[in-house]
């Protein structure tokens, strides 16, 4: 029988522990067979890791509906899903288009406010 006084437990943080995953991913990138996707992931994520450190040098103020659009972008690979054709930058889109994602994503962030509102009183302690 050990009587040992046990070792504490480590508790990461969560900064901590993002590098970790990140670390994996970055690894994993690295094995991809394209140069092109294997190159283009590894930046991105040593960009991720370094934006730890100093997150206000890499994270820049987005509008809700600029975020969807570029994400939209990044699915789609840069392409319309419609005509096949590329897809402009937010800032060369036009104000009618900002404006139709700004308006979705505005709808989206309501909607996803109300729920979370619902779950937090479904949640909340009858006191």
């Amino acid at each position: 029988m050990n009587l040992k006084p046990s070792e504490p437990e480590t508790v990461l943080s969560f900064d901590q522990q993002l590098l970790i995953e990140l670390d994996a991913l970055v690894k994993k990138a690295d094995a991809l067979r394209d140069e092109k996707t294997r190159t283009m992931a590894v930046t991105k994520l040593r960009e991720a890791i370094a934006a730890i450190d100093s997150p206000t040098e890499l994270i820049e103020e987005k509008s809700l509906g600029r975020i969807g659009y570029e994400a939209y972008g990044a699915k789609s690979n840069g392409k319309s899903l419609v005509s096949g054709k590329p897809l402009p930058t937010w800032e060369h889109v036009g104000t009618l288009i900002q404006s139709a994602w700004e308006s979705a994503a505005s709808e989206i962030a309501l909607h996803f406010n109300i729920r979370r509102v619902k779950l937090e009183k479904s949640c909340a302690p009858d006191w």
